[in-house]
């Protein structure tokens, strides 16, 4: 056992069979730089499945697209590095140039951690809620995700929702750690009351099934329509039980992992780092709450552990402050701006205890996007505004009425000061 993993074993042995999604630091170096948000946003890396099921004439077709489409969702999970835990309030965005899909995330609640996000192009509308639970095993560690995952096609009105399997990971303390989902994944079309069953077999001893997925698509009537085979690391297949988009009996290969797809230290798909890039329009325009900006995950990136871990010190002091001052001003939990939940009582049984979004974020966006470009014609004055310090107070400030609107952040209201502003940290 090597001393790193000698001193998890340490902090974890009096967590055996217990939850520890949430409430337990884990050292640094066991984790990698990204959240739960980011991880979230992982999932619609192959959003052109979504595109190619919104062309289908046929519902049965679509439901194939859109189960290859949720396997593939785990094609970046053959890495057991740790995400950040995301705070209170704590968001992500991401435009995939290629799916055209915007993607919006928002943390809920750190503690239990409750997790939701929205994408949505102009063919479909992708939402997806997660409240994970893990058991800590002592060599492995189960996570349960808990949660549902909703894909609606605008024009044909086909509503798919499933549910995932868990997820293990071997070998936490003692040797080459790996990762298994063993389980089904249960996908139902709420608008014609199609099936799917996907199985994740677990990986035997000898490790000649590892990654396996088998399943089936039935229709409304229950007859087997399509058969679905593969691995969810390399390749899925999908055969033709009927006359569909393809003749009866074609087997086609609807997805390939793509070469190349596991990069760097932390084992991370390609895509998975172009979710972290920041370029300067990104530092510009995003909000201090975006997940990219959390100091320590960018000191993780760097290498540096020792500032990751100060840092991350900072931000949970700075929560429990913000839990604090919750609590004296009589609210029991942080309240999220752009998602909400759906009434156990609604009268859509489907959305019953769903977290949708509500709207706003994209809006506010081109507000602050707006509001970064008249600030430029104040540039200077600002500059000077913002800098100015008491032993400073005999600076001559030009005498320009600057509008009041620009003082004020549009993206940060109600923000400043609290554990999520991200910008506000100094080292």
């Amino acid at each position: 056992m090597t001393e790193s993993k000698a001193g998890l074993f340490s902090s974890l042995q009096s967590k055996l069979g217990m939850d520890v999604t949430t409430g337990l630091q884990l050292p640094m170096w066991l984790h990698e730089p990204s959240t739960h948000l980011t991880r979230m946003a992982e999932m619609i890396h192959f959003a052109d499945l979504l595109n190619e099921a919104a062309k289908c004439e046929n519902s049965l077709d679509r439901m194939a697209y859109v189960a290859v489409f949720a396997i593939t969702g785990y094609n970046g999970t053959q890495r057991y590095g740790k995400p950040f835990d995301s705070l209170d309030g704590e968001t992500f965005e991401y435009v995939d140039p290629k799916s055209g899909v915007k993607f919006f995330a928002e943390q809920i609640s750190r503690e239990p951690a409750i997790s939701a996000c929205h994408a949505e192009n102009e063919h479909f509308v992708f939402y997806q809620y997660t409240r994970p639970k893990s058991k800590f095993n002592g060599n492995s560690l189960d996570v349960d995700p808990s949660g549902k995952t909703h894909i609606y096609f605008k024009q044909s009105r086909d509503h798919f929702v499933y549910t995932a399997p868990p997820t293990k990971v071997h070998n936490l303390i003692i040797g080459s750690s790996w990762v298994d989902h063993p389980g089904t994944l249960q996908m139902s079309n709420l608008r014609t009351k199609d099936t799917c069953v996907i199985t994740f077999e677990e990986c035997n001893w000898l490790g000649s099934n590892m990654h396996n997925v088998a399943g089936s698509i039935k229709n409304g009537e229950g007859k087997d329509c399509l058969t679905i085979n593969g691995k969810w690391s390399d390749s899925v297949s999908v055969k033709w039980l009927f006359e569909g988009k393809e003749p009866k009996g074609t087997t086609k290969v609807m997805w390939k992992k793509p070469q190349n797809n596991a990069l760097g230290k932390y084992n991370m798909t390609e895509f998975a780092l172009k979710l972290l890039e920041l370029n300067e329009e990104l530092l510009n325009i995003l909000p201090p709450t975006d997940s990219r900006l959390r100091p320590d995950r960018l000191f993780l990136e760097k290498g540096n552990t020792d500032l990751g871990a100060q840092a991350r010190a900072k931000m949970d002091e700075k929560l429990r402050s913000d839990i604090r001052s919750r609590v004296a001003r009589g609210e029991k939990e942080w309240a999220p701006r752009f998602f909400k939940t759906i009434k156990e009582d609604s009268e859509k049984s489907e959305h019953m205890g769903a977290i949708v979004y509500c709207g706003d974020y994209w809006e506010q966006r081109e507000t602050k996007k707006s509001w970064l470009e008249q600030r430029e014609q104040y540039r200077d004055v600002l500059h000077k505004l913002e800098n100015l310090t008491l032993a400073e107070s005999k600076v001559e400030v030009p005498e320009v009425d600057v509008p009041e609107n620009l003082l004020k952040e549009p993206m940060a209201f109600g923000i400043r000061g609290l554990s999520i502003d991200f910008r506000s940290y100094k080292f």
